[in-house]
């Protein structure tokens, strides 16, 4: 049974404030997935992001995990918005350039996932002062769905992708 802890509220805000494409039936989903979970979490923790239900002493701190959200959500990879990379690939292998591509690609996507890690670590760090005494609750599913939330995920095989509209 999946448990919800500090870092996973800090998942839970970075998730939630992701863009995504309405057109794309799953992502629509998901958004509306990790806002429930968020908006679950926030009221198990009795704790907002909203700016005016952060005491005044603790708003530097919350105008730092704004950005550090921010930051986390620019990171991406060079073929990030490539759908489909099969004339991308021919023209490197034509090139003899494919190989070294991969290789800083790999490269790429190692610090690209690290750098995420260490932004929900940094926002772990940063929530510990704004939760004061709730900062090391755990909550489980049980705990959700207790306050309607349900914490299954949407399952991509139930969605489509609105091709004219993508």
């Amino acid at each position: 049974m999946p448990q919800y802890d500090r870092r996973a509220l800090a998942q839970a805000y970075i998730d939630a404030q992701r863009e995504y494409n309405p057109a794309d039936g799953y992502k629509a989903a998901m958004r509306v997935y990790h806002q429930q979970i968020l908006s679950g979490l926030q009221y198990l923790f009795d704790f907002s992001f909203e700016w005016g239900a952060v005491d005044s002493e603790h708003r530097p701190i919350l105008m730092m995990v704004r950005n550090t959200v921010e930051s986390s959500l620019a990171l991406r990879t060079p073929w990030a918005n490539i759908l489909e990379g099969g004339l991308i690939f021919r023209r490197l292998e034509e090139a003899d350039a494919l190989q070294p591509v991969l290789t800083a690609s790999d490269q790429i996507d190692t610090l690209v996932e690290q750098a995420r890690t260490a932004h929900v670590t940094m926002l772990e760090a940063l929530l510990d002062p704004m939760l004061g005494d709730r900062s090391s609750k755990v909550f489980t599913s049980e705990d959700l769905r207790e306050i309607g939330i349900d914490d299954t995920p949407p399952d991509r095989a139930n969605y489509t992708i609105d091709w004219d509209n993508y």
